[in-house]
């Protein structure tokens, strides 16, 4: 019995020394080694700088960030273009898009939320960029409304 709790101890020290973190790992087509993407979070209308890494030869990434307590807004930014996500603890996502054109041409899995907010983001860009009759931009507003009446606490109708 002593035993059991010895191992349960220690498991438990081990974890608190490691802590929370959620991972992001992808590819930025057309990055070399010279770029930098930084990682930010969101507060109370700031944007917090949380870590930033240097792209692969290969445009590859991986980093990681103690897991926020409460869901929070993120973005990955390179040079003044970003691409932002919603993380919850212990997320692991990817994140794959392309230069010159890196927020608008990319993807993000792994969340549920991360990629509602990321077809938000797609959807709205295209709007912006005149794509759509004014009935389609209203029935695209509308579905919005509806999304955040049904979880109005939920971190996608945060964003």
């Amino acid at each position: 019995m002593k035993k059991i709790i010895l191992m349960i101890a220690v498991l438990i020290g081990l974890t608190a020394c490691n802590g929370n973190k959620f991972h992001i790992d992808g590819t930025i087509e057309g990055a070399g080694d010279t770029t930098t993407l930084v990682l930010e979070q969101s507060s109370n209308g700031e944007w917090f700088i949380v870590d930033s890494i240097k792209v692969g030869k290969n445009g590859k990434f991986s980093l990681s960030a103690d897991a926020p307590q409460v869901p929070s807004i993120y973005q990955l930014r390179l040079g003044n273009q970003t691409i932002c996500f919603p993380i919850d603890s212990l997320d692991y996502l990817t994140i794959n898009a392309k230069l010159p054109n890196f927020a608008r041409e990319y993807s993000v899995s792994g969340s549920e939320h991360a990629e509602q907010v990321m077809k938000i983001d797609q959807e709205a860009m295209q709007f912006a960029a005149g794509k759509g009759t004014p009935a389609e931009l209203q029935a695209w507003k509308d579905k919005q409304a509806r999304q955040i009446a049904a979880d109005p606490r939920g971190i996608v109708a945060y964003y």
